[in-house]
């Protein structure tokens, strides 16, 4: 149907491509950046406290109350697939204090793993096992237990076995709001950024070579760097954009618009490279390099709608419209008047980003129907509750 309409948009795409390929080529001496989509992975050591109370059972039932501190050495993981929540697994020592009442007053120590997928609650379970210690009775046993993690609340069942104590309880764990194994962890668990990430034929995101997080706040040369790389990878994006949006058969206007989005990005991409330029740093160290993507022809069909329409929501609306603000109030406005013109310009530039990401969205709801909508309605389910 656009057929006829889309020659002159693909001719447009082909040329920004090849300009961006131009201005943005690897140095000869050194290796192209190779995107992939590897998962991310990070190490967190975490201490914690649970505080529980419950009801136990055995010999006679009687009211329980405890205190259990653990320290857990978690690995999370994002598999990044559509931007997917974290994934954690972790373990470590633990030590409990446990009052069953009739001076029934047990200590344990041991060890505890859990896991945890960090959906839109935090759902996790949590394991223990160790040596538990009658102090009124000077008896030994064995100290088990299991909980299911529903974010920082849990419902658990401990066992002391040879001291015939077993009880079932509602557990809290401090500090909040993260929740050892109850899926977020604070620093960097959440997929949003600021600006349209890069992802890969699939949709999974790839590992950023910008981003602002590997340098110091006063850093500002390294802060231009690595923005500039940032916005050179966002000239994929909205080529990919593009791509999708003829294989869905949407208004020309939308292909033009995200056209017009990758064209801006090539001009943030050479503005940030020229303020890192203004503060010290080197014609190589500033240049922003292109990176290379697998390439393949963008699918057709429902599912490749309702990808389009979550990636717009969420790399779109969402991580534009961060971008938009972060640049209108960033500090480096006041180091000098070319700084301050290029962080405004972005700002707006990002803002009609936005609005794009919001207009393609409601496109593809309008088009998809009822499977859109309902993919569109849990994604943003999501992202209020992260």
């Amino acid at each position: 149907m656009h057929s006829k309409s889309y020659a002159a948009s693909a001719r447009r795409r082909a040329a920004l491509a090849a300009a961006a390929t131009a201005l943005f080529a690897a140095p000869a001496t050194t290796v192209p950046r190779v995107a992939s989509a590897a998962e991310s992975s990070r190490e967190e050591t975490l201490p914690s406290v649970v505080l529980f109370a419950g009801f136990s059972f055995g010999d006679s039932l009687r009211f329980m109350a405890g205190l259990s501190g653990q320290v857990s050495f978690v690995t999370a993981t994002k598999r990044d697939a559509n931007c997917t929540p974290e994934e954690q697994v972790g373990g470590g020592p633990q030590l409990q204090l446990v009052w069953f009442g009739d001076r029934d007053l047990v200590v344990t120590g041991g060890a505890q793993a859990g896991v945890a997928s960090d959906e839109a609650f935090g759902l996790g379970i949590r394991l223990e096992a160790g040596a538990a210690w009658h102090l009124f009775k000077a008896q030994l046993g064995v100290h088990t237990g299991a909980h299911a993690i529903l974010g920082s609340g849990e419902l658990g069942l401990r066992d002391e076995w040879m001291l015939e104590l077993h009880a079932l309880g509602l557990g809290l764990a401090l500090p909040l709001p993260e929740g050892v194994y109850g899926g977020r962890i604070r620093s960097g668990s959440t997929c949003l950024i600021p600006g349209r990430p890069l992802r890969d034929a699939t949709g999974a995101r790839v590992p950023s070579g910008g981003g602002s997080s590997s340098y110091e706040a006063d850093d500002h040369a390294a802060r231009w760097r690595a923005d500039a790389q940032a916005e050179c990878e966002a000239v994929v994006s909205f080529l990919r954009v593009a791509d999708a949006l003829m294989a869905a058969g949407a208004p020309v206007a939308l292909v033009d618009a995200a056209l017009s989005a990758a064209a801006d990005e090539i001009g943030h991409a050479l503005l940030c490279a020229a303020r890192a330029r203004d503060q010290g740093s080197s014609a190589a160290a500033a240049h922003p390099v292109l990176p290379l993507v697998p390439v393949g022809p963008a699918a057709g069909g429902e599912a490749a709608l309702i990808r389009l329409a979550m990636e717009s929501l969420e790399d779109g609306l969402v991580n534009e419209g961060d971008a938009a603000a972060q640049a209108a109030a960033d500090p480096r406005r006041g180091d000098c008047a070319r700084a301050d013109r290029t962080l405004r310009r972005i700002a707006a530039e990002e803002r009609r980003h936005a609005s794009l990401g919001a207009a393609i969205a409601g496109w593809a709801a309008r088009t998809g129907g009822d499977p859109v909508r309902d993919a569109l309605s849990d994604r943003i389910r999501w992202l209020r509750a992260g």
